[in-house]
């Protein structure tokens, strides 16, 4: 790499030489042309860790998940009408459990 004229007079008020301030210069270039292209992540698939946590929270919602359950069953007998809210009342139980966890998960 070859320094510009103007930027000569550096080294010697810096108290380097020359060559010393090119091989710098050479360096740092280095250190940027490889933090462009390093990527932190392993090889292997991420994997996605919710459905999870999803599964181990829903233990901790027993209520939501009895009323879900008991009108699912009640539907079935009936034959008509729908369970939204008591599946929504279940779904926002076990997001509220998992959002203290997954954090730790996330980098």
């Amino acid at each position: 790499y070859q320094v510009p004229q103007t930027f000569r007079l550096i080294p010697f008020a810096l108290g380097i030489t020359l060559t010393q301030c090119q091989q710098q210069i050479h360096l740092i270039k280095l250190s940027t042309a490889r933090s462009e292209h390093v990527v932190n992540m392993s090889d292997e698939e991420p994997v996605d860790i919710l459905p999870t946590l999803r599964k181990e929270c829903l233990k901790s919602c027993p209520a939501p998940k009895a009323a879900y359950e008991a009108c699912v069953k009640r539907i079935e007998v009936k034959g008509e009408g729908d369970c939204e809210a008591w599946y929504f009342d279940m779904l926002t139980c076990v997001d509220h459990c998992v959002a203290s966890k997954i954090l730790k998960y996330t980098k």
